[in-house]
């Protein structure tokens, strides 16, 4: 991901025994869209991936889980 920009800083979170949801946060929007356009669909250890933007204020207060 660190090929889209510049990556503050990243968290990986269990979400359940089968999901885990990886977290990027970038400097610019721009990089962040560019990496979700990229990485969207791909197929990554046997599982595709689903790339969305997600809440900045979420992400500062570590709310990861719905």
């Amino acid at each position: 991901c660190s090929k889209y920009g510049h990556i503050e800083d990243s968290k990986l979170v269990l979400a359940a025994p089968d999901i885990v949801s990886v977290f990027m946060k970038y400097p610019k929007p721009e990089e962040a869209a560019e990496c979700i356009k990229v990485m969207q669909g791909r197929w990554f250890g046997g599982r595709q991936l689903v790339a969305v933007y997600f809440d900045p204020e979420r992400y500062e207060s570590r709310d990861f889980l719905d």
